[in-house]
Order: C-alpha cells, then sequence, then structure tokens
C-alpha cells in the first residue's frame, strides 16, 4: 500500500528537522511496508523566523534538502505577500486584537493556498491508501501510530487531527492545522479550503485565521466524516 505525505508552506528550519521527520514519520511508514511518496510545495524564500522575528528573504538550501530525502515531485513559487494582502485584507481580526493582526486573514490564505497546490501536485489520489498533510518546520519527537494509518484504510470517513491543547480557543476553534492524516477523498476535501476561502470571509461566524477557516470547512460536512485526534508529540520550531 502506498502513502503520500503533503509538505507545504515556508521551509522555515526544515533542515534542522529533517532528521526527525525521517526517524519518526518517514521511516516507521517504510518499516511497517508502506511505499512513501512526498510532496513538496513551498515558496523561494525561507520565510517566518521566530528567533529573528522577521521573514528570512534568502533563498532555502533545496539541494540539501533533496540530498537528504527523495521528493517525488516538488514546486517551489515566489512567495508575494504583498498579493495576498491586498486580496484577502479583511478587518474582521479588529474583533479579536489580542489574538489577530492585519496580516492574519492574508498569511492564513497564503498558507491554505499552499496546502490546496500541493495536494495539485498528485496524479492521481486514488494511487494511495492514506494522505498525511504536514508542515516542513515540525519535530517530531516520537513515531507516528501506525494504528492511525490503519484506521484511516479501515473507515474510508476518519480525519485525524492533532490533539488540540487548549490554547487561544477563540479563534483557533478547537481545532489544529499542523497535520492531517486521512484517506484521499476526506484530506483531499481537507485541502480544498483555499477554494472556499472568498465566501467563508463573507460568513459572519467564521473566524478569519488558519484555524478558524479548517474549523468552518470542516463543519459544513460534519454528517460525513469522523474526526478523531491524535496524541502526537511534536512542536513547531522555528528558530
Amino acid at each position: 500500500m502506498k502513502i503520500a505525505i503533503l509538505l507545504s508552506g515556508h521551509c522555515r528550519t526544515f533542515i534542522d528537522r529533517i532528521p526527525s521527520f525521517k526517524q519518526f514519520l518517514l521511516t516507521p511508514l517504510l518499516n511497517n511496508g508502506f511505499e512513501v511518496d512526498i510532496y513538496f510545495s513551498t515558496w523561494n524564500t525561507i520565510g517566518y523566523r521566530k528567533g529573528i522575528n522577521i521573514i528570512d528573504q534568502h533563498l532555502p538550501d533545496f539541494n540539501t534538502i533533496l540530498s537528504e530525502i527523495t521528493i517525488k515531485k516538488i514546486e517551489i513559487e515566489q512567495f508575494d505577500r504583498d498579493f495576498f494582502y491586498n486580496t484577502y485584507y479583511s478587518e474582521y481580526y479588529k474583533i479579536f486584537p489580542h489574538l489577530l493582526g492585519p496580516y492574519s486573514c492574508p498569511d492564513s490564505v497564503s498558507m491554505w493556498y499552499k496546502v490546496f497546490k500541493v495536494k495539485n501536485l498528485i496524479d492521481n489520489y486514488h494511487d494511495y491508501s492514506v494522505i498525511i498533510k504536514t508542515r516542513p518546520d515540525i519535530e517530531y519527537s516520537q513515531p507516528i501510530n501506525i494504528y492511525w494509518i490503519n484506521d484511516c484504510i479501515n473507515n474510508k470517513d476518519i480525519i485525524y487531527l492533532p490533539k488540540f491543547d487548549g490554547k487561544y480557543n477563540e479563534t483557533r476553534q478547537g481545532v489544529s492545522d499542523h497535520i492531517a492524516i486521512a484517506s484521499p477523498p476526506k484530506l483531499v476535501y481537507y485541502c480544498n479550503i483555499f477554494n472556499n476561502i472568498p465566501h467563508y470571509m463573507k460568513q459572519p461566524d467564521c473566524v478569519q485565521c488558519g484555524e478558524g477557516f479548517l474549523s468552518y470547512h470542516l463543519k459544513q460536512i460534519d454528517q460525513y466524516i469522523i474526526r478523531k485526534e491524535f496524541d502526537w508529540n511534536y512542536s513547531i520550531k522555528n528558530i
């Protein structure tokens, strides 16, 4: 059986995260007999780095990345933050000024755009039993639980999301957008948030940020999806 891993967004600290990606995500899948294809849609800049508190405009070291892991398809686009700001700016952030800012909606749209684009790199979703969406700057600290994979294989209506940590629930709406694991039809639906954002931005009950868009999107098909939470030790490392 084959599994697709989708990586999307700025590289950020991906080079430093590759060892944990291989040890705790890629290798356990391979050791359990799965074939794995990796797809990556990213930008031509490294992106936000918390340690220096700026958007690093340097070109990522793609030679090192491609020497460390085999990527079936990679897409590198020019990052234009002004385009997303000019197209998707919204004053909704003023409802939660302590949690959101002027770039919250535009930056979230650019994130979901990349999730949408990496999904489109797959020629035939039906080649895969399960698709895993993740991001480059995650540091994993324990192996993926193969039960989650088999659960998605046996029930096509399941989507696994990270266990919610309870922080900033006003805007995050009880979900995390870091990782998702599901059968192809459900993961493709997950990845199609970008197509719906212009409509979602008109809805007063949709919080206009990354997880707000995700929560609203999933609610549209609650009767067709079984949401489960996984307890996987990982952290976002942007330093």
